[in-house]
């Protein structure tokens, strides 16, 4: 019965497939024929249709193909699914990898940016640092502003002292080795300024500032009243102790080296415990931040 009723159907014509057949429901009948895809294949043999009168006859199948397509290597595909290799799946996830680095990178560098920024803006509120005019070791007056351009390193300190002065210039000298030994980062401008204005005129700094390396560290000295502002201005303390039968003696004072930016700013302060490297790497951030501030305000 069912193989006859399909025979009947496929000799119908091979219009009853478009909608100008009104006695043909195709869901209709498969439905009521067939309940499962292996029946429709089973029974849905190709037949020869007859066409009208001059037309050539058509075969037609009503095999719906249910096999799943295959790729290139042989592997069978779902109809609808793109088969992405090993090598494009790994390039596709490290890409997004990539991405999302570059994002959360860049997020994070921008805080740093503007936590520095903040921070410049907090350090002229308390007014740390200012412009001074001393006497060099040449003999010369000159003040701060001549450095303008430059970033400064600059201890303050004394020619007589007998250890750590000493300990803290070679320091100072090894910091500006290291960065006249990176041709990627600018010079620094070393500055010893003396506490010790009695003792330390300009032919004593001079001689003294022999001893260090490079041999472009400036001295300055000054009369009394100039060394204390210019110790006031930096927060630094110094005080002379009792002098002995030689009438000599000895100036407690804070163990700091300053850093100042190229405007003359106050940005950072190094005490003993730092090792030239560890400043080294520190001036080096400092530097990389503010040139990125300053091209961010341009």
């Amino acid at each position: 019965m069912d193989r006859f009723l399909f025979t009947s159907l496929t000799r119908c014509c091979r219009y009853c497939f478009h909608t100008l057949c009104r006695n043909y429901n195709s869901h209709a009948v498969l439905g009521s024929v067939a309940r499962s895809k292996h029946q429709v294949t089973h029974h849905l043999q190709p037949s020869v249709f007859s066409s009208p009168a001059g037309l050539p006859p058509v075969r037609i199948s009503l095999r719906r193909r249910f096999a799943t397509q295959s790729d290139n290597t042989g592997q069978k595909v779902e109809p609808g699914v793109v088969n992405i290799p090993f090598w494009g799946r790994l390039l596709i996830v490290s890409g997004i990898g990539g991405i999302v680095y570059y994002i959360y990178h860049n997020a994070q560098q921008i805080k740093e940016l503007e936590k520095e920024e903040y921070r410049y803006k907090e350090l002229k509120k308390v007014q740390l640092g200012g412009d001074w005019t001393l006497t060099d070791h040449n003999g010369n007056k000159r003040s701060s502003t001549d450095f303008r351009g430059q970033w400064v390193v600059m201890y303050m300190g004394f020619t007589h002292c007998p250890d750590i002065c000493p300990e803290e210039m070679e320091k100072l000298s090894k910091i500006i080795e290291n960065f006249d030994n990176d041709p990627q980062q600018p010079n620094l401008q070393p500055v010893f300024i003396t506490l010790d204005p009695e003792r330390d005129s300009p032919t004593v700094i001079k001689d003294y500032l022999k001893d260090f390396k490079p041999p472009r560290i400036v001295g300055f000295t000054g009369s009394d009243d100039e060394i204390r502002e210019v110790a006031k201005k930096y927060r630094a303390y110094y005080g002379k102790g009792e002098r002995n039968s030689d009438n000599d003696y000895i100036v407690d004072h804070t163990i700091i080296t300053y850093l100042i930016s190229p405007k003359g700013d106050f940005v950072n302060y190094y005490d003993r415990s730092r090792t030239a490297e560890q400043v080294t790497e520190s001036i080096k951030r400092h530097i990389h931040k503010y040139n990125e501030i300053e091209r961010r305000r341009q």
